[in-house]
């Protein structure tokens, strides 16, 4: 049995193309050096309270009254639930509550100050 080639090239140069592109987009696709970006707020607690949490890939830093948390996201129904051992955060828009860090439960909390940097 004879194989036909003649038509063997124009099959393969779409395949090439494609898989040109898409090397293209892959290597030329923005990267960050060293760290993701990340944004910071400040919430304003009920009692005088406040805390900060920066935000960056799937977790948050809390730095409240000395102390910091890191907390893993978890999943949640409503708004952004992070958590770690004893310590948990839930985001729902602009508000926030802080329960197991020092000095809390920080509860009515509203989001006062935000700052994002690459």
């Amino acid at each position: 049995m004879a194989t036909d080639r003649r038509n063997a090239g124009r099959r393969a140069a779409p395949i090439l193309i494609v898989t040109f592109v898409c090397w293209t987009l892959v290597a030329c696709a923005p990267r960050y050096a060293g760290n993701a970006p990340t944004d910071e707020r400040q919430y304003d607690c009920d009692g005088g309270e406040s805390f900060s949490a920066t935000f960056s890939e799937g977790q948050v830093r809390i730095d409240v009254d000395g102390y910091s948390y890191d907390l893993q996201k978890r999943p949640a129904s409503v708004g952004v639930r992070y958590g770690a051992r004893r310590v948990a955060f839930a985001q729902d828009e602009d508000r926030a509550a802080l329960i197991g860090a020092a000095n809390g439960p920080y509860k009515g909390c509203i989001e006062t100050n935000f700052r994002f940097e690459k």
